[in-house]
């Protein structure tokens, strides 16, 4: 009887948590909630004066489902007119990339980042160094 492949998780994943949570945002093609992918990070920034701010920011999702991942880049602006900290969204948009197919590989169904590891490992005999800041 064969298992179905699961993500490719820390190897301390029991200990520190998952690489992929639970999100509240629901996959654009069967409805089902998503698991966000957090590596590499996702990315955010923001920032605020004269009364008003910006946010924007990209996050990694992945349906189990339809073994899909997505993009949603998003990109919020508004105020906050006195007294604060009332915020006010004036505008806000978000944008939701073409699903990439995850592979399955060893029993594991690998993102696109994780096939990118394994074709480096394969081409060079180890892993790549990764180091985010």
């Amino acid at each position: 009887m064969s298992q179905e492949p699961k993500l490719r998780d820390w190897d301390s994943a029991e200990a520190r948590g998952t690489r992929f949570p639970l999100s509240e945002r629901a996959c654009p093609e069967c409805g089902e909630m998503m698991r966000e992918d957090n590596w590499p990070p996702n990315y955010g920034g923001s920032s605020s004066g004269g009364g008003f701010w910006e946010e924007s920011g990209s996050i990694k999702y992945v349906c189990i489902s339809c073994r899909m991942t997505y993009r949603i880049s998003y990109q919020r602006r508004g105020h906050y007119p006195p007294p604060q900290p009332l915020v006010i969204v004036d505008e806000e948009k978000e944008v939701v990339s073409e699903g990439v197919p995850l592979v399955e590989h060893d029993g594991h169904l690998l993102t696109p980042h994780d096939v990118w590891r394994e074709e480096y490992r394969t081409e060079h005999g180890e892993y790549p160094p990764e180091v985010y800041a």
